[in-house]
């Protein structure tokens, strides 16, 4: 830790001048650290957050440059990631990473969006119409829609060899309803 010994009789003016320029090297070496980027493609940004490497910024998916200019936050699906520190911050454009990349201190300081989680279920008989009300709901809404058969599917192409994968199979190639208790 660095000492400055500065006399108790000096001027306040003068003690913060000699403190000022004493801090000055410390505080461009952490601006400079701070401006350290890799740019990254998708799947590399997907690996490091999916392997704890690096976490997703405040911002999560949406583009903080979308945020300042006060657009909307979108989630893009083609995404432009760039990791600073220990963050992954993702932008909805190359033009807006380089933006980002100019200044960012103009972006981070910006107040973080809270997110309210809402899930919505829909449950009913079969044929009372869910599907169209979920697909009417994600128009209108902006809402992911998300089914059984969505999981289930999933489930089978991440992990094709698991025992749950195989019970699913199972069930589905005898022409039953797969269990609940799967």
């Amino acid at each position: 830790v660095p000492v400055l010994r500065v006399s108790a009789d000096a001027r306040a003016d003068t003690v913060w001048q000699r403190v000022s320029k004493a801090a000055l090297p410390y505080l461009v070496q952490r601006e400079r650290r701070l401006l350290e980027f890799e740019v990254l493609t998708k799947e590399a940004e997907q690996a490091l957050v999916k392997h704890c490497n690096k976490l997703r910024s405040a911002f999560g998916l949406s583009c903080p440059v979308c945020l300042m200019l006060k657009s909307v936050g979108h989630q893009n699906p083609e995404r432009f990631p760039l990791a600073m520190r220990h963050y992954v911050y993702n932008f909805c454009s190359e033009a807006h990473r380089s933006q980002f990349m100019e200044k960012p201190l103009t972006y981070l300081r910006q107040a973080v969006p809270v997110r309210h989680s809402l899930l919505v279920s829909l449950v009913g008989p079969e044929l009372s119409g869910k599907t169209i009300l979920a697909k009417r709901l994600t128009q209108s809404t902006g809402f992911r829609c998300c089914s059984i058969s969505d999981v289930l599917q999933h489930q089978l192409s991440a992990q094709p060899h698991s025992a749950l994968s195989a019970a699913i199979t199972a069930a589905l190639r005898s022409g039953a309803a797969v269990p609940d208790s799967l």
